[in-house]
Formats: C-alpha cells, sequence, structure tokens
C-alpha cells in the first residue's frame, strides 16, 4: 500500500492533503486528545482508510475503517457464520 505520508525529523509537519503529509516518525502525549480526520475515506487493495493527523504536533496515520458484515449476519451475529467468515481468510 503507498501512502503519501512522508515520516522524517528532517522537515517541518505539513498538511498537503491529498498530494502528501510531512509527518513526525513517531507520536507524541498530544496525540492521544488532538487527532482529526484529515481529507475523505480512501480505499486501497480492497481496505478502506482514512488519514488521522495530531493538530498540535503533525503525527499522522492510516486509520483503517471496519470491514461491513455480509448480510447474512445483519440481523445479529451468529457466532457460527463468524467463526466460518475468519475460517475462509
Amino acid at each position: 500500500m503507498a501512502t503519501i505520508v512522508e515520516y522524517t525529523t528532517r522537515k517541518p509537519p505539513e498538511n498537503a492533503y491529498p498530494i502528501r503529509i510531512v509527518s513526525p516518525p513517531a507520536p507524541k502525549a498530544c496525540c492521544y486528545r488532538q487527532m482529526e480526520r484529515v481529507g475523505e475515506i480512501e480505499t486501497d487493495e480492497g481496505r478502506t482508510y482514512y488519514y488521522r493527523r495530531c493538530r498540535l504536533c503533525g503525527y499522522t496515520v492510516r486509520h483503517f475503517t471496519i470491514p461491513v458484515l455480509p448480510e447474512r449476519l445483519a440481523d445479529g451475529i451468529d457466532f457460527r457464520a463468524l467463526v466460518e467468515i475468519f475460517a475462509e481468510r
């Protein structure tokens, strides 16, 4: 999966979404409460995600969304069907 995030300490954090995002390589204490969504939901290799970026320090990560369960589970989770789904992977 390609990413638009460049992790570096050599450049200041920058949000130039959707072209690129420059991010520190590691989160800080501020990230726990200051993360916000950047841009739209995207899909790559069948997985959906969006970028989350700290308002204070600029740390950015991909946040993968939860997959939608098959219709056969829509009325309630059937444990046996769930086991079958994950056994197929």
